[in-house]
């Protein structure tokens, strides 16, 4: 029964184990060592497997009650069409598997090799863009000033490095933030301390620590070697042959840091002697809790994998193509090329992104307009923070604001934001609408639309955004006054789409 239940296991998570490895295959994503870390870690876990067969075996009913609760967010992640939360309990409800039906003991031995999978599972793309915008700046300043202190002034201007007598200046994007070399690092350092050293637990957690700090200046050494490069001999060499074999050394100094430091750390434990291999007979109440656990792995497990495969799919653009193209006060400006990859993230085709003019002003004030309509995608529509976060902006404020549409009054959200690259400021506003509602908050168009998520039936609901430049000098109530007149010229028509 206990091999049944790791069957059951398998075939529950095996979304989420693709979407795992489709996270390893991306082509700018940041878990490439993934295949490599899992090998290791099966290896590891098939011999503590081996020592653990000779530790008396008993059932734990923590243990199922935890598994409850991960397959329960796994429901949660394949209903709402977010792999990520799918794959945050991947690991835990492993562990959670071996308590319920090994025992404490037992887990003692397997959870550091099992927790080792962990480093292979990909964070969701918010929070790597986050992280890789918060690199790259931190990268940026501490480079131009550790490169500066060679007698060169650089300077850094946004996510560049300007280098004197260089018309060109060293641009530092996404894929040198270090953030790659981050995850792997600290996936590695976690692999040596407990694999491969003998110390106490707190000195393998040292060392896991320790890997974020020389992750970091790594990169920031790589960085200062680019720029010096680029002062002496120009930009173009810095950015070629240069700047890819550079990145084996971020590597290469990281690792001998971290050999230096499980060196010099006092506390190495003598080798302890691995446990004899052996079947320990198992009770029967044992084996009868082992019944339990795959039933309810059958049941709560089966209703998230029926709801994987139900996963609708969303590919045409029924209400986008309609959106009005002018209005009373507004006329289009420019229609906007929306990537690819951005319509695989929503999970819908169903979108609008134009930028729009005021009449009279066209040159000058402008809005970019954002209308993603939910349809029988769940995830399509989210708060939009998230994309905002992702994409580098800094969030300085946020508030209610009242508006008019069609002769009634909602409530929209208002962000008052910054954006590193272009040194510029925004009035960012949202709302959720549908056939009979307004809302700006995200909670309350969830609590309205998780039946249909849940049963897989076409919502029809909009997030309609707006992004305006807020230029110095300019009052905020003129743009919140554009923002308003654009939700009452547009908004009635947008909602008025949805109920055809």
């Amino acid at each position: 029964m206990r091999v049944l239940a790791w069957v059951l296991f398998a075939i529950v998570f095996a979304p989420t184990i693709r979407w795992t490895i489709e996270g390893w295959m991306l082509e700018h994503g940041y878990w490439e060592h993934g295949p490599i870390l899992c090998a290791v870690a099966g290896f590891v876990t098939w011999r503590a497997a081996r020592s653990a067969r000779a530790i008396h075996r008993a059932s734990s009913r923590l243990g199922l009650v935890l598994l409850s609760l991960c397959l329960l967010v796994h429901v949660a992640g394949q209903a709402l069409l977010v792999d990520g939360l799918s794959g945050l309990v991947l690991v835990p409800a492993a562990l959670a598997l071996v308590l319920a039906l090994e025992g404490g003991r037992r887990l003692a031995i397997l959870a550091p090799p099992i927790l080792a999978f962990g480093f292979a599972i990909p964070l969701p793309i918010f929070v790597t863009g986050k992280l890789a915008y918060a690199l790259k700046h931190f990268a940026t300043v501490a480079s131009a000033a550790f490169a500066s202190m060679f007698g060169v002034p650089f300077e850094q201007d946004g996510a560049r490095i300007l280098v004197p007598g260089q018309a060109e200046p060293l641009l530092v994007g996404d894929a040198c933030s270090g953030l790659r070399s981050l995850v792997a690092l600290v996936a590695l350092g976690y692999v040596f301390a407990f694999f491969f050293t003998r110390r106490r637990l707190a000195s393998r957690i040292v060392i896991v620590v320790a890997a974020v700090p020389i992750a970091l200046l790594a990169n920031i050494v790589r960085i200062t070697t680019l720029a010096l490069v680029a002062h002496a001999y120009g930009t173009e060499v810095a950015t070629g042959t240069v700047h890819d074999v550079s990145g084996v050394f971020v590597y290469v100094i990281a690792l001998a840091m971290l050999f230096a430091l499980d060196r010099f750390l006092p506390g190495r434990e003598a080798k302890k002697r691995e446990a004899l291999s052996g079947v320990v007979a198992t009770p029967p109440r044992t084996r009868r809790f082992d019944t339990v656990v795959a039933s309810v792995l059958a049941t709560v497990g089966g209703f998230a994998l029926f709801l994987a495969l139900s996963v609708p799919e969303d590919d045409r653009a029924l209400f986008a193509p309609r959106v009005a193209t002018t209005s009373e006060r507004f006329v289009t400006a420019r229609e906007l090329e929306f990537p690819e990859q951005w319509y695989g993230l929503l999970g819908t085709r169903d979108v609008c992104w134009r930028r729009y003019g005021v009449r009279g002003e066209e040159d000058v004030a402008t809005l970019d307009v954002t209308a993603i309509f939910q349809g029988s995608s769940w995830k399509s529509l989210h708060p939009p923070e998230v994309c905002l976060l992702s994409a580098g902006f800094e969030i300085t404020e946020s508030r209610r604001r009242s508006a008019t549409a069609g002769g009634e009054r909602f409530d929209l959200t208002l962000l008052e934001a910054f954006h590193a690259n272009d040194q510029r400021r925004y009035l960012i506003a949202y709302v959720f609408a549908g056939e009979e509602f307004r809302t700006p908050s995200f909670l309350d168009f969830f609590v309205r639309s998780i039946p249909n998520a849940l049963l897989r039936r076409r919502s029809r609901a909009v997030l309609l955004r707006l992004d305006v430049p807020w230029p110095d000098g300019v009052d905020r109530g003129v743009i919140e006054a554009r923002i308003a007149a654009f939700y009452e010229d547009m908004l009635p028509s947008i909602t008025n789409l949805l109920r055809t």
